[in-house]
């Protein structure tokens, strides 16, 4: 996979063989299926929250402990990140995904066990290690694969297949929490892992270890020129993840939801968010990308102050819907930010930071917003953020995203 393509027929035609041709297919597959294992650390769990919460107390440090089951699998990703670039240049990309995809399987099946908060707090630690490390070896493998239009669509798809795999995700886990209990969800993590490993036996070829040596220090230095494309990943990440940490417990409070209801309405947002993923190239051309920027930030800003004023069910549903929107679009376009200005050696490492970006904003925002939500409540928190989106949405349409100055792919 030494070649890069401009067309995904282009990229499977290369096979010689019709073997060579339905691995190339596969290989597809797991460059737009990384993301899977990272949307479903909190999907498999958000329907479940209430049940969580109860499972450590009925106070507000019970809340935050079951939020902090869902978002502990981001710290893990923060650190795993960065290694996981490391660890793709010194042993390549299918090594590194045969290792991390059964210790994924294994962190996150052990909550089908554990019983202590410090218990799991570490297994869901492992589990993010693992995802990003998955997630960063997907997307390189698709960086080193496509170029221009091609790497645009693909990146599209990858957008769609997570979003799509977490819509199922929450419904599943809704339907297994109802049957079974808040534990059994956790088994999603090991029959997930074991399918995706099936796949990369046979998909993804071995790298020459030659082509993966260390990056050079100068080189490395340029991907600091791209800090503002982190910041905001981490922004958005610590406001998206309210979907699956905040708005359960809002629906509850304010309708005594069941975990179905509540999967329904988190369901709705991923539906949107996965449609929105698919338009996102055509989108892109036709405005730009400071109004694209923009309209993201509306989107999401819309979503959150819509949860912030209503009480209804069907217009918290609409919120959802919009917050999805705006997400969906918004991590399609700051990834192809990141590969565009990132030259070829450097590639593993900007994409290892992406995972570690976004989970450091979804592990730090339950303790970013714990005062605001303390303070202003629910409702009163969502339309706060949300007045802040818009303003910032009013700066991006002038300015866009912050420049970047790194060196460009190649």
């Amino acid at each position: 996979m030494a070649s890069q393509s401009a067309g995904l027929g282009e990229y499977v035609a290369q096979g010689t063989t019709p073997v060579a041709r339905a691995r190339r297919m596969l290989a597809i597959f797991v460059m737009t299926a990384g993301g899977c294992f990272t949307g479903l650390m909190t999907t498999a769990l958000s329907p479940s929250m209430v049940a969580i919460k109860a499972h450590f107390g009925h106070d507000a440090s019970a809340a935050l402990v079951a939020q902090l089951v869902v978002t502990t699998a981001s710290l893990g990703v923060v650190i795993g990140g960065p290694v996981a670039g490391w660890l793709i240049q010194r042993f390549g990309i299918r090594a590194v995904l045969l290792g991390a995809l059964p210790c994924y399987g294994l962190c996150g099946s052990a909550g089908l066990l554990l019983e202590s908060a410090t218990a799991l707090f570490a297994s869901r630690f492992g589990l993010g290690f693992c995802a990003a490390t998955i997630f960063t070896a997907s997307v390189t493998l698709l960086g080193d694969s496509f170029v221009g239009g091609g790497r645009s669509r693909v990146l599209g798809f990858k957008t769609t297949v997570a979003a799509g795999f977490a819509v199922l995700s929450v419904m599943l886990s809704a339907r297994i929490a109802e049957a079974a209990g808040w534990r059994a969800p956790f088994a999603l993590y090991g029959a997930t892992a074991l399918a995706m490993m099936l796949i990369v036996l046979f998909a993804v070829e071995a790298r020459p270890r030659e082509q993966a040596r260390t990056v050079a220090a100068p080189a490395m230095r340029g991907l600091l020129i791209l800090w503002p494309v982190y910041a905001i990943l981490i922004a958005i990440s610590a406001i998206t993840i309210l979907q699956q940490t905040q708005v359960p417990l809002l629906l509850a409070s304010d309708h005594d939801a069941p975990p179905t209801t509540i999967g329904w309405v988190i369901a709705g947002g991923t539906v949107a968010y996965t449609i929105a993923s698919i338009f996102y190239g055509s989108l892109h051309v036709r405005l730009g990308p400071r109004r694209m920027f923009a309209l993201n930030l509306a989107l999401i800003g819309s979503g959150v102050s819509v949860l912030g004023l209503s009480h209804d069910l069907l217009l918290s549903a609409a919120g959802c819907l919009l917050l999805g929107s705006g997400g969906g679009l918004m991590q399609p376009y700051l990834l192809n930010v990141l590969l565009d200005r990132t030259a070829a050696e450097t590639r593993g490492r900007a994409i290892g930071l992406v995972s570690p970006a976004i989970n450091s904003g979804q592990f730090l925002s339950p303790l970013l917003f714990f005062l605001l939500f303390a303070g202003l409540g629910g409702h009163g928190a969502f339309l706060t953020i949300g007045v802040i989106l818009f303003l910032s949405a009013l700066a991006g349409l002038r300015s866009g995203v912050p420049a970047v100055r790194a060196a460009p792919a190649t």
